[in-house]
């Protein structure tokens, strides 16, 4: 059986792939999908996905639009977790949505992802398959914190949430923290974007309280839990900016860009596979006249600098 192609699409700049998951009743059923072209002015409901690609070296094979196509291990196990019993699910997926190989398209792409992940339905972040450490920390976030930042936090002493410190360290260990380009996917979502691992999730509105609540015991005493939340309250700020700093277009609030010396700063310890993405990931949250930067992945890294 042949391998997908992706047809080029007639305009990259105005279109995009939306991906149809199949359903099926099992979980370890083959994963059937199909992709359709569509223009963005569509009126398109379709849920955005932000992962960690994972190693390219270990794949697994889907079928789209009838032929094999090629995955990481870490997508494979999204989709599967993300499908439907019996109704088929829509998606923006960068690696199936995105034609990687053709670098010209793909730099058209890359500056719609701004739009891509503020028009979704909902934005899905995968934090990878069921674990015991993570799903229990999710649901202890779930039952314990509220998206109001100013309510009654769990006592530092209080048995339970000792006990739950190691789940909620691997929690916020996640390697999906420290990506350059999850930094906008979950910025300039429009709804309350939903953390899941497994079947088990968490708004992040939610998960942000208790993001505060351990950044306040770490900086002003002490508590047994060695990650450095500093950079989720750092996302949290720019998130809040991002919604709260825009002007009136038809009612609704219009993200305005930041400062693009701050967002390099921000960003700086976070990785990319490719390093002109640590320029190309934050250029959807600057406004055009902040930058003169055009996204080419043709081009040279000190030419980018």
């Amino acid at each position: 059986m042949d391998f997908f192609r992706h047809h080029p699409l007639e305009n990259a700049n105005t279109q995009l792939g939306i991906l149809t998951l199949k359903p099926a009743q099992s979980l370890h059923a083959p994963l059937i999908c199909s992709i359709e072209t569509h223009n963005f002015g569509d009126h398109l409901e379709y849920e955005a996905l932000s992962y960690v690609w994972g190693s390219t070296l270990q794949t697994s094979t889907i079928m789209l639009n009838e032929k094999k196509f090629s995955v990481t291990r870490t997508l494979e196990g999204a989709l599967r977790y993300l499908r439907k019993s019996s109704n088929g699910r829509r998606l923006w997926i960068d690696t199936i949505s995105i034609n990687q190989n053709d670098f010209k398209e793909k730099n058209a792409q890359v500056l719609r992802i701004r739009d891509i992940f503020a028009g979704a339905l909902e934005v899905l972040i995968w934090l990878g398959e069921p674990d015991m450490e993570t799903e229990g920390a999710l649901r202890y976030i779930t039952t314990h914190y509220t998206a109001n930042e100013d309510h009654d936090w769990p006592d530092r002493w209080d048995p339970e949430f000792i006990q739950n410190l190691p789940c909620l360290q691997k929690l916020f260990s996640n390697p999906w923290w420290s990506r350059m380009w999850t930094l906008q996917e979950i910025v300039v979502a429009n709804f309350d974007p939903i953390f899941l691992c497994g079947n088990v999730k968490c708004y992040w509105s939610v998960l942000h309280s208790c993001a505060m609540h351990l950044f306040m015991l770490t900086t002003h005493t002490y508590i047994p839990f060695n990650v450095d939340m500093e950079p989720l309250i750092d996302l949290g700020f720019i998130a809040n900016r991002w919604k709260d700093r825009g002007d009136r277009n038809e009612g609704q609030k219009t993200g305005v860009a930041m400062n693009i010396e701050n967002l390099l700063i921000t960003s700086a310890a976070r990785g990319a596979t490719d390093p002109r993405d640590h320029i190309y990931a934050i250029l959807g949250l600057l406004e055009a006249s902040e930058h003169s930067i055009t996204t080419d992945y043709d081009a040279q890294i000190k030419e980018i600098y």
